[in-house]
């Protein structure tokens, strides 16, 4: 007679921790790799299927069921684990030359990532670079962020369009729209298209109007209010200075007085990092020389 085999909690364990060491690898890289959510919702982003928040919510479930399965994978081998660390405690500590090599390296690998060293900024300035990758191609960059969920009289509001114009231009393109209060997500997904798609329709149409200069009494609140999620840091200075009607010099002149190194082709991004890693926006407010209200 054939023995049934025993069932081993442990061997469930372990096939779980290495279940959700794979899973975490494959969803780690595909995130290191997702564009930044504003062009990932713009364009409806997906990868086999998921979306964005899909690959994240795997990721942190997975995670989490890693870091479970290791807790109960020590309380199966907490007497081995102990004598280890009593041996250790009691006087007969021979630490190993791979122990000590693999701490020092677990060492400098978290202080090199958080001070930024190379290599390890290397890893991150990779991680940027493919990220803003994504929103190279202007269809793919919104005009601001979560332009998706609002509707069509705020995103007319918010880039200078005509709102019925906008309507229009969306109906000539044979899109189903009913009125500019409708959310630009929910004509999107009522069309079957994405929100870019909808975008490019309606720039190919509608032309902005001419922007209105920011005055030379402009304050700090109105900059937010104005400009803040309208995709500053992948905008150059000179597109800035086009965008707000501040003529260049006066804007390169202005950083300069603030000890903000920058050219008319830097993008706002690179001079923010560049300048103690501050907010774009606060970039901006130097450029417009606009004070607190």
């Amino acid at each position: 007679m054939t023995r049934k085999p025993k069932f081993r909690p442990r061997g469930l364990v372990a096939f779980i921790v290495f279940g959700g060491f794979a899973v975490m690898t494959v969803t780690g890289l595909v995130l290191f790799v997702t564009p930044p959510g504003r062009v990932a919702y713009w364009t409806n982003w997906a990868l086999l299927g998921l979306e964005k928040t899909e690959w994240a919510a795997v990721h942190i479930v997975f995670s989490l069921l890693f870091v479970l399965a290791g807790l109960i994978h020590l309380f199966f081998n907490w007497k081995p684990f102990k004598h280890y660390l009593l041996d250790k405690l009691g006087g007969r500590l021979n630490l190993r030359a791979e122990s000590v090599i693999g701490s020092a390296a677990i060492g400098v690998i978290l202080v090199g990532t958080l001070f930024a060293w190379p290599p390890f900024s290397w890893i991150i300035n990779l991680n940027e670079t493919l990220k803003d990758s994504w929103a190279a191609a202007g269809w793919a960059e919104p005009p601001f962020g979560h332009a998706e969920e609002v509707s069509l009289k705020v995103l007319g509001m918010r880039t200078g369009r005509e709102p019925r114009a906008m309507l229009e231009a969306l109906r000539d393109a044979g899109y189903r729209a009913d009125d500019p209060g409708q959310r630009v997500q929910d004509i999107a997904v009522a069309n079957g298209v994405t929100p870019a798609l909808l975008w490019a329709a309606i720039t190919e149409r509608v032309q902005p109007a001419t922007p209105e200069p920011a005055t030379a009494g402009i304050t700090a609140e109105e900059v937010e209010l104005r400009y803040a999620g309208t995709g500053l840091g992948q905008k150059t200075v000179a597109e800035i200075a086009e965008t707000t009607g501040v003529p260049l010099d006066t804007m390169l002149a202005r950083l300069q007085a603030a000890g903000i190194d920058a050219a008319s082709g830097d993008k706002m991004k690179a001079v923010a990092k560049a300048h103690d890693d501050m907010p774009p926006i606060d970039v901006l407010k130097v450029m417009l020389d606009a004070k607190p209200q």
